[in-house]
């Protein structure tokens, strides 16, 4: 048997024993759960829960500063506050490509080729990453 009620004796005491704290939710907490007025107290505390809810989902504040995850005096902190002193203004970081096969040179150029088709009419090559490049920095000044 892997436990339960025994089949055969469904009156046995051991089987069903109950211990002290089930005891205590069959009497005292249901009958105190069935009051009217626990009911009415409890959809109360739950429509202040959502109230309280919904204020501080208006109040809450987007995002997180990289740089309040370090203690003040760290080098991340000073790198974060340099980062944010010199280069705030410029959205974009720098992008160097690297061709490690013809292949990634190849997906660059059908990109290129997608956003300007009037001015790219060869293959790939490094004029054509030139020109995606320079029209690419020129777009984001």
């Amino acid at each position: 048997m892997t436990g339960g009620i025994d089949p055969t004796d469904p009156t046995n005491h051991k089987d069903q024993s109950q211990s002290g704290p089930m005891i205590w939710f069959q009497t005292t907490f249901s009958t105190f759960l069935i009051k009217p007025w626990v009911k009415v107290a409890v959809i109360l505390l739950f429509i202040l829960y959502l109230a309280v809810s919904c204020y501080g989902i208006t109040t809450l504040n987007k995002g997180l500063a990289i740089k309040k995850m370090y203690p003040p005096k760290s080098p991340m902190y000073v790198f974060y506050n340099k980062e944010e002193q010199y280069f705030q203004n410029y959205p974009y970081r720098v992008q160097v490509f690297q061709f490690t096969s013809l292949k990634s040179m190849y997906i660059i150029y059908l990109h290129a080729k997608l956003l300007y088709p009037e001015k790219i009419n060869s293959g790939p090559n490094y004029n054509t990453i030139g020109l995606f490049q320079q029209n690419r920095a020129k777009s984001n000044q």
